[in-house]
């Protein structure tokens, strides 16, 4: 936006596949990366998908080539809701930047020995 600013034009921006997988259970993650999207300046935003792909199903890439494909939903394959969906259906995005109360530290072990 700034650099389309600075030389004068006006294009729309849109931001398309953006999400945030599950895979590890990390709902509110999800909801952090959510929220982080929501203050991008753009026009429109296009989250990645309503509901996990079945497992069932190859994504584009392979058959369970990289599992966090499977969990971008905002629904589990079941139906079941996921936090982002519910915070969605109770207050909608309007007041999704009031949910404050929601927070998760990550701490690392730096004593952990690692390998790659």
């Amino acid at each position: 936006r700034e650099v389309l600013d600075k030389f004068g034009y006006y294009q729309e921006i849109w931001v398309s596949e953006v999400g945030f997988s599950t895979w590890q259970n990390d709902e509110v993650k999800q909801y952090q990366e959510f929220r982080n999207v929501l203050n991008a300046k753009t026009e429109r935003i296009y989250w990645y998908s309503l509901k996990d792909l079945d497992p069932k199903n190859s994504t584009v890439g392979g058959f369970h080539l990289d599992e966090r494909e499977y969990h971008f939903g905002l629904k589990k394959t079941d139906g079941t809701r996921k936090l982002l969906y519910k915070l969605l259906e109770k207050d909608g995005v309007e007041k999704i930047h009031q949910q404050h109360y929601i927070n998760k530290q990550y701490t690392i072990n730096e004593k952990e020995k690692y390998t790659l």
